[in-house]
């Protein structure tokens, strides 16, 4: 087979084939109010065999030919002036292994999901946004532009936030899922803000600008700009500090998308993304300095955390939390390979621990499995900083008060002050009254321990 029809093939069936049953499904549901769910099962299966098969190939013909990439360009869909919305991916070293994993992993965790979700009331829910964050997760890997990219980031935040409030009757999973939310839009403004200053420095979408430079890259502003950006983008989806204080919460979701989103893919994609723009980020040494403390900062932060706390999933959650601040760290050095191989066997490991978290207590008891979580250097400590260490930890480091002190309530006051002038031109303009107003309340203490919750009065 030729490799343009490979390539095309394969990001035609794990991005575009996804999203069309999506909403096949979604219309169907919608219209008939009913469902099968062996039939929604075999075809959901389908599609994702035929998408591991397809980057498989795709990876074998790589491993055996002197190419160091392919590209699948389908062209310009878009053209206004100087900017061009070009639909073009590349297979490469990092994405081609990335690509094999996640349609590898998806897969898994879809079977497991099957039996999990048997006559749940949100199945067909679930796997629909399973077939979003499947895509979305795709183009995140294989996207050559950074507005592709910046799609699959949005589905994969999407879908990971609905998912933590899929037990959406209760308000815990919801305001646990708004969190999330919240956390995620305020990186993903560093995203956006990249790709509007990738354009601004390269004239072009595109990311194999990157190889054309080669070592010769002349830092300005933009691309400055463009680093920092990507490295702000990178915090929330890897839950790095200060931004970690999200992932207990995202326990509140089924087992089966805490495997993939929190152990295997999506916790995983800030790091991916920094690997991808790695040739610009290399040349900073500065920042690369920034990477790397806030890796070690963070793991070090989920190792002492995740020893307080009783509950499985949001042990293993620290857990790999820790392990992506290393893969960070890893990335600052340069030894992006390490890294890559890190991070695919965080996310095996990891995925394998959380669908088989539910037997824990059956694999300590019956397997005589050892449970001892006790650690030595602790026990070097004084007894008084073992306790101001387990009370922070209990705490969380109290990263939630500091986030709503330092971002929220200087934002929501800039958002009544902005408000407020609104409403003072609209009656100069008008010369009456408002009859409705919006204002944006501070949330209290109490409201944050669960989340960042901004209530809005009409």
């Amino acid at each position: 087979m030729n490799i343009e029809v490979l390539t095309e093939a394969t990001a035609f069936s794990v991005i575009v084939v996804p999203l069309i049953f999506f909403a096949l499904i979604a219309a169907y549901v919608a219209l008939k109010q009913d469902h099968s769910e062996k039939v929604l099962i075999r075809t959901i299966s389908f599609v994702m065999l035929t998408s591991f098969i397809l980057s498989f190939l795709v990876g074998i013909y790589f491993v055996f030919s002197d190419a160091h990439r392919f590209v699948a360009d389908f062209g310009t869909w878009y053209q206004l002036e100087d900017y061009k919305f070009n639909v073009s991916f590349i297979f490469d070293s990092l994405s081609i292994p990335m690509l094999i994993l996640s349609n590898f992993l998806i897969g898994i965790v879809g079977h497991f999901s099957s039996r999990y979700l048997h006559k749940d009331d949100g199945f067909v829910r679930f796997f629909l946004l399973y077939l979003l964050f499947s895509s979305g997760m795709s183009l995140v890997i294989v996207g050559a532009t950074l507005d592709l990219i910046m799609m699959g980031w949005e589905l994969v935040g999407i879908s990971s936030a609905l998912l933590i409030g899929f037990y959406q009757k209760r308000t815990g999973p919801v305001n646990h899922g708004f969190k999330a939310f919240s956390y995620y839009r305020v990186c993903d403004l560093g995203l956006l803000l990249a790709a509007g200053f990738w354009h601004m420095a390269f004239e072009s979408s595109n990311l194999s600008v990157l190889s054309e430079l080669g070592g010769g890259i002349q830092y300005s502003a933009e691309i400055i700009l463009v680093c920092v950006s990507v490295f702000i983008a990178s915090l929330a989806k890897s839950a790095q500090l200060p931004m970690a204080s999200w992932l207990p919460s995202a326990m509140e979701g089924p087992t089966p998308s805490s495997a993939i989103f929190y152990g295997a893919l999506s916790i995983h994609a800030g790091a991916y993304l920094l690997m991808r723009m790695f040739p610009l980020i290399e040349g900073l040494p500065w920042l690369r300095v920034f990477i790397g403390f806030v890796g070690i900062a963070t793991a070090v932060y989920g190792a002492f955390v995740g020893r307080s706390r009783n509950d499985i999933k949001t042990l293993l959650a620290y857990a790999s939390l820790s392990q992506v601040g290393i893969i960070f760290f890893e990335i600052s050095l340069g030894f992006n390979r390490l890294a890559l191989v890190h991070l695919i066997g965080n996310s095996l490991l990891r995925s394998w621990q959380f669908l088989s978290s539910p037997s824990l207590l059956h694999d300590i008891h019956i397997l005589k499995l050892p449970a001892n979580t006790s650690s030595r250097f602790l026990s070097l400590l004084p007894h008084k900083m073992r306790y101001w260490i387990y009370r922070q930890s209990l705490m969380g480091g109290n990263l939630d008060s500091a986030i709503f002190k330092l971002i929220v309530t200087p934002v929501v006051k800039l958002a009544n002050l902005v408000d407020g002038f609104d409403k003072r031109w609209l009656y100069f303009i008008d010369d009456e009254t408002l009859e409705q107003s919006t204002r944006i309340d501070i949330p209290t203490s109490k409201e944050t321990s669960d989340g960042i919750i901004l209530n809005i009065r009409q």
